[in-house]
């Protein structure tokens, strides 16, 4: 027994919609495999160390808070 209300969209009607949703996720799932997969070398020195992450130090202590305004 069909517990549906209405009936689904007949296939034409939704074929546009569906082809980009499938697109789509290709897509992203062929971007995503790119990035992975890609080695990016920076020259500049400069902009290598600025990049970089910064060492999180295990004692470094939290930042102050601002003094409160009177």
């Amino acid at each position: 027994e069909d517990k549906r209300a209405k009936q689904p969209p007949a296939f034409d009607d939704v074929k546009e919609q569906l082809r980009n949703v499938v697109l789509r996720e290709k897509y992203f799932e062929l971007a995503k495999k790119l990035r992975a997969e890609a080695k990016v070398d920076i020259a500049d020195a400069d902009l290598k160390k600025a990049l970089e992450p910064a060492p999180a130090a295990a004692d470094e202590k939290p930042a102050e808070e601002p003094a409160k305004a009177q």
